[in-house]
């Protein structure tokens, strides 16, 4: 749940008030469970939905939530990003949905829907399973549409008020938003602006001739460094060829929008127009070697005339600055994003460039991977972490077009503890099975990819899907797979309770080791110990997680970075203790002794075990627990190896 803090904080600008919206908004909220703000694109719907959001918090004691979709391009990832706003990570046998359901169900909580018209048909299938479910539950949306749905209440946001004439006077004047608006944003570019009895017409002018609207206003403002209000707004006037007084049909107010971002893009450099276009692949936010990436090209645009490119366009702010603690990332509006996806479509580079996007974001997760296991593994985490949208966007990308789909795959099992970390493992799991379908029979790694598809079905109890997909990998006889297929059966025979879990798990660790690939290797090593645990050799056990504790330590990590939030705790995170059950069986218990890493911010949905997986399950339920332990392993179970710290 978005915290009031989060809701609170300060935007990187100025919020002009619009008193009238606002209370009226807050009057709906208050008679009905959804309200749905709509109006054209750039009117200023998101900020007044947030501004209003933040002012009720204390109407909502359960909290006030705020999912953003404009980063999404699929309708099935509408419940994860709730999901996400809310902090809940998925759980065994649930969907998101249902974690969201769940978790809102016994609150009275404000969920802000933000963006909803490009994926209308998942916004409301949630919001009608959130409204059934969740009596308590007030949605607000933002749209370009209504959502449609009995009950729904739907304000149109007007642009902001401009004057009807011209103002006399700069005081007059800026009583009205729309001239208050350019004041402020050409006072943030050039901190001498201000409106006087010699410029005041011009902007009033100005502010009439772009309908009020606001984000028009504020690419017409970021142009005063180097033209006055009357020129700028003499510019608008012959671009925009609809000044006719009076008031206009909201298709009209889309025209002088797209006539205002045409107006920003033709005063771009060439170079500046290129770098928009190509920009306009990227989903969320994005640095510059993000950029130089995607947009630099031999023999084209070098590194220099790109960081230049970019210098230009957020001056002209057609990309928005992000602050962050060590970098800064960039980022586009989405109907400037949608503006330069046309212009790039037109130049007939768009499969080009959206390859590179997708390499790009490949290379991300190959270095991640690369860098997990050691000192290390918490900066990869925060790169994917703000590379998220991108990473969803070249999956799919991948995904839908011929021939791409094997580096899907491989991109999606390139580093699965991203996932299980971040408490998406059903959209991982969802991912794979994708491109698993996708990829042609004979793709080189797909025994690979099925073997981690089962261990991703065993986390989530799904015992035969795991069972199914193990057992297609293993029929592929790939011997690069070999000891992914033995982890994945290591585990699932841990779960199911079958013998032969020490023998697989040795293998794998084996396997791995000769390979020299010890970040894969823990998980295995992990199961191994249990198995030890549960045929009555706790000190091999217990030495066998001390020495994985050892080897974490040699290579930086805080913790066995692999598995550090997938429900199975970690040699520094648990401690082993005995009970005796009533048949005199050597049991283990594991509980918690440290926070969680500072790489999963959250708990997640599979929780430190006590005795028994939680997960172990089969389709009719969960295990007998009264019924005594069998004993994982088999008396010519090998003896356990892993690497020397």
């Amino acid at each position: 749940m978005t915290s009031d803090s989060e809701v609170r904080r300060r935007p990187l600008t100025s919020y002009v008030s619009r008193a009238e919206d606002e209370n009226e908004v807050r009057r709906l909220l208050g008679v009905g469970r959804l309200v749905t703000l709509t109006g054209a694109g750039g009117v200023g719907k998101t900020r007044l939905a947030a501004q209003v959001a933040s002012s009720l918090t204390r109407g909502f004691p359960g909290g006030v939530a705020i999912a953003g979709l404009g980063e999404l391009r699929d309708e099935r990832l509408v419940p994860r990003a709730v999901a996400d706003s809310l902090g809940l990570h998925d759980t065994a046998g649930h969907t998101d949905l249902d974690a969201v359901v769940a978790y809102l169900r016994p609150r009275r909580s404000l969920l802000l829907l933000d963006n909803c018209e490009h994926l209308l048909d998942g916004s409301v299938d949630l919001v009608t399973a959130l409204l059934r479910e969740c009596r308590d539950l007030v949605v607000l949306a933002t749209s370009r549409r209504s959502l449609g749905l009995a009950g729904e209440q739907v304000l149109t946001i007007p642009p902001l008020a401009v004057p009807d004439g011209e103002s006399s006077t700069p005081e007059a004047a800026l009583t009205f938003g729309a001239v208050r608006l350019f004041a402020e944003r050409a006072a943030n570019v050039l901190p001498a602006f201000e409106i006087t009895e010699a410029n005041v017409a011009d902007v009033v002018r100005l502010c009439r001739g772009l309908d009020g609207l606001p984000l028009a206003i504020e690419l017409a403002a970021a142009r005063i460094r180097v033209l006055s209000p009357s020129q700028i707004a003499d510019r608008v006037e012959l671009n925009s060829g609809m000044l006719a007084s009076g008031l206009r049909m909201p298709v009209e107010r889309h025209r002088t929008l797209r006539a205002t971002i045409e107006w920003s893009h033709s005063l771009c450099t060439e170079t500046e127009r290129i770098l928009w276009a190509r920009c306009s692949v990227f989903a969320g936010q994005f640095d510059l070697a993000g950029v130089e990436a995607v947009c630099a090209e031999e023999g084209g645009l070098d590194s220099l005339a790109v960081l230049d490119a970019v210098d230009g366009l957020v001056d002209k702010s057609v990309l928005a600055r992000i602050d962050g603690t060590d970098k800064v990332h960039y980022r586009m509006l989405r109907l400037l994003r949608e503006y330069g996806g046309r212009r790039l479509a037109a130049s007939g580079d768009e499969l080009t460039v959206a390859r590179k996007h997708r390499d790009h974001y490949a290379r991300l997760i190959a270095q991640a991977a690369d860098t997990w296991f050691g000192p290390e593994q918490d900066e990869a985490y925060e790169r994917l972490t703000a590379a998220h949208a991108d990473i969803r966007e070249a999956l799919s990308w991948s995904l839908r077009s011929p021939g791409e789909s094997p580096v899907a795959l491989e991109m999606a099992t390139g580093t699965i503890e991203y996932w299980v970390a971040r408490g998406a493992a059903w959209e991982l799991r969802d991912w794979i099975d994708r491109a698993l379908d996708a990829a042609p029979p004979e793709t080189p790694g797909r025994a690979r990819g099925l073997a981690i598809a089962a261990l991703c079905a065993a986390l989530h109890a799904d015992l035969p899907r795991a069972r199914r997909r193990l057992a297609d990998a293993e029929a592929i006889e790939d011997e690069d797979a070999a000891p992914y297929v033995a982890h994945a059966s290591a585990f699932l025979r841990m779960l199911s309770i079958e013998p032969n879990t020490m023998t697989r798990a040795a293998e794998a660790v084996r396997m791995f080791g000769e390979r020299g690939d010890v970040r894969r290797q823990m998980h295995p090593m992990f199961i191994q110990g249990v198995a030890l645990a549960y045929r009555g050799d706790l000190p091999g056990a217990r030495a066998l997680l001390g020495s994985m504790r050892g080897c974490a330590k040699k290579r930086g990590s805080t913790g066995i970075a692999p598995w550090p939030c997938s429900g199975w705790g970690s040699p520094k995170s648990v401690t082993a203790e005995i009970s005796t059950t009533g048949n005199g069986a050597s049991v283990p218990r594991w509980r918690s002794t440290s926070a969680p890493r500072t790489c999963c911010p959250r708990p997640t949905g599979w929780t430190v075990w006590r005795g028994w997986p939680r997960a172990a399950k089969t389709g009719s339920g969960r295990r007998n627990c009264s019924a005594p332990p069998r004993r994982f392993g088999s008396a010519a179970a090998p003896s356990p190896t892993w690497p020397s710290p």
